[in-house]
């Protein structure tokens, strides 16, 4: 056999060989794309990773792993962080606390939130639409101007501080605790039958079409040290109310609301519009029943 044809022998094993190796380095990279393609998880968007801290290789070297089929190295240490985009949060934040922290400008619509703490909070200009705060305590300062609070739940939350601009219109409180300074708010239509108002303010705040039909007691009456200076009641539906008489009733509205079965007794309503009111079984500011003044508290209002 010539020299030529030994030498063409042994490139076409080399030949072989190579595409042996080719072939397997393809097989090769295709499995890891199945691997990585759960990285990160789905659908929560959290990217798991593991970096070199023991031992005396430790440098800090980071690596990608995917949670549900790998772990961590006993000289490695887990870490993960969140892939969503800025301002928008897919994590559960249930229970979180919130203190002194500045939510402004972020999207949190749709988040559940329950059961956090939010302690002179900055939620200014913030999307809330649809987040879940029930039973969650809001204190301090809380400023709300421009945020998105649209069918928010503020189920059975208890608020207590200075709330700035708060529109609640569509918001859910029902069984919330209100015991805030709400300044210039909006409660426009609001539902307050199972709302407890315990020391709460609401100067200069927008009460009108509000529904307070049924509140008594420890729902809406016995409102100690409450204020309703400059708030608007038009065309509310107030039944069963009782004020306690440190209630602060100055200029309030009750222009075309409809007042029944409640007791004003020593609240001085003076200075307070009731064109168009409605009354009916009403104890008026100087004891009087409406029902025996003609059915009005006209000519009654001071104690």
């Amino acid at each position: 056999m010539s020299k030529v044809a030994t030498s063409w022998g042994f490139i076409k094993t080399h030949i072989k060989l190579l595409v042996v190796l080719g072939l397997g380095v393809a097989i090769g990279g295709a499995g890891t794309a199945v691997v990585m393609a759960s990285v990160p998880d789905s659908p929560s968007g959290v990217i798991h990773a593991c970096y070199r801290s023991n031992g005396l290789a430790a440098n800090g070297t980071v690596r990608i792993i995917d949670s549900p089929t790998q772990s961590c190295n006993g000289n490695e240490t887990a870490i993960s962080w969140n892939s969503a985009t800025p301002g928008q949060f897919v994590t559960n934040l249930v229970g979180a606390d919130f203190t002194n922290t500045s939510l402004a400008y972020r999207n949190f619509a749709g988040t559940d939130i329950h059961n956090a703490t939010l302690y002179d909070t900055a939620l200014r200009g913030g999307n809330f639409s649809g987040t879940n705060f029930s039973n969650a305590t809001l204190s301090g300062t809380l400023d709300l101007q421009n945020a998105n609070l649209s069918n928010t739940n503020f189920s059975n939350t208890t608020w207590g501080g200075f709330v700035i601009s708060a529109d609640l219109r569509t918001a859910s409180l029902n069984g919330a605790t209100l015991g805030s300074d709400f300044t210039a708010s909006n409660f426009q239509s609001v539902d307050f039958r199972t709302v407890l108002l315990s020391g709460a303010e609401f100067d200069h705040s927008n009460l009108s079409g509000s529904n307070f039909s049924g509140t008594h007691n420890g729902q809406f009456g016995a409102a100690t040290n409450t204020s309703f200076a400059n708030a608007n009641f038009s065309n509310a539906t107030l039944h069963d109310v009782y004020w306690d008489f440190s209630v602060i009733a100055t200029n309030v509205n009750f222009s075309g609301a409809s007042i029944a079965d409640s007791n004003f007794t020593n609240i001085n309503l003076s200075s307070a519009n009731v064109t168009g009111v409605t009354w009916s079984n009403t104890i008026c500011p100087d004891g009087t029943n409406s029902d025996n003044n003609g059915n009005t508290c006209i000519g009654h209002l001071v104690p």
